[in-house]
């Protein structure tokens, strides 16, 4: 009883693989590795690996835009990744690193 059989483990292997076959179908087709599915299992890097993803210019994308258009695209992609190292960073501000072990002023 305590411990898992092995259809327990085949239950819970069928359930991290069928849900993400369409992505191994995504990554295969934008030429990505398919071993970047692995992201596609872990809580919260899934969300932003959907959204990076779903925002990058796909290889039919490539083709059909202008090379002003490709750089528009480049840039807003660089914006985005840098709000989001906003978001991740520790005080929110671009450009400044703090010491975790800088002594803190508390006359402020």
């Amino acid at each position: 009883m305590g411990t898992f059989s092995l259809w327990h483990w085949l239950i819970v292997l069928f359930l991290l693989v069928l849900p993400n076959l369409p992505a191994l179908w995504v990554l295969k087709k934008i030429g990505w590795s398919r071993w970047l599915v692995v992201l596609a299992i872990l809580p919260l890097v899934n969300i932003v690996f959907l959204w990076f993803v779903a925002f990058t210019p796909w290889p039919r994308d490539k083709g059909a835009m202008s090379n002003a258009e490709a750089q528009q695209q480049e840039q807003s992609m660089e914006e985005i990744l840098a709000s989001i190292r906003r978001i991740i960073s520790e005080d929110g501000e671009e450009g400044e690193e703090q010491s975790p072990l800088k002594p803190c002023d508390r006359n402020e």
